[in-house]
């Protein structure tokens, strides 16, 4: 299931300019990188919202500074995560990846999540957060290569 971001990773990882830094180690929130951006990220959430086409994804914009895509799992992980969650087959879960921009100083702040959102029936909807080295090696590799600089996890 985690592997249903890579064709949106392979596609911006093509949009953005070749940079070259060591990875940040694996520590801080698991799904989630940061970098700051000295320009408005305009090409890498352009990227983001163009690359969300597959069959099973859906690409929303909450804010004009953010996009998420959705991607439907496979029947067989749907159904493992709604038992294992108490979720519902109405609204079925979708793994996230979203970019987000926030103004700070002297630039912007770029947060790129993944996780998986499961509604359930009578609780608030959960995030599944996995440590997953590669699709974080990617993430950052991708905020790097799109000109950000990585914020350590203990600066979040």
């Amino acid at each position: 299931m985690r592997y249903t971001a890579l064709p949106l990773v392979a596609l911006l990882w093509a949009c953005a300019p070749a940079a070259h830094q060591p990875l940040a180690p694996l520590t801080g929130t698991p799904g989630k990188e940061q970098a700051f951006f000295a320009q408005y990220p305009a090409r890498l959430l352009d990227a983001a919202a163009a690359a969300c086409n597959n069959p099973g994804q859906t690409m929303t914009r909450p804010r004009p500074d953010e996009v998420l895509c959705e991607t439907l799992p496979t029947p067989d992980a749907a159904a493992a995560l709604i038992l294992s969650y108490d979720g519902m087959i109405e609204n079925l879960p979708r793994f996230v990846t979203g970019f987000a921009a926030a103004p700070t100083d002297g630039g912007f702040l770029v947060t790129a999540q993944n996780y998986i959102r499961v509604p359930r029936r009578a609780l608030p909807e959960v995030e599944i957060r996995l440590q997953d080295a590669i699709l974080r090696d990617t993430m950052q590799g991708l905020l790097r290569a799109a000109g950000g600089t990585l914020i350590a996890a203990q600066d979040m």
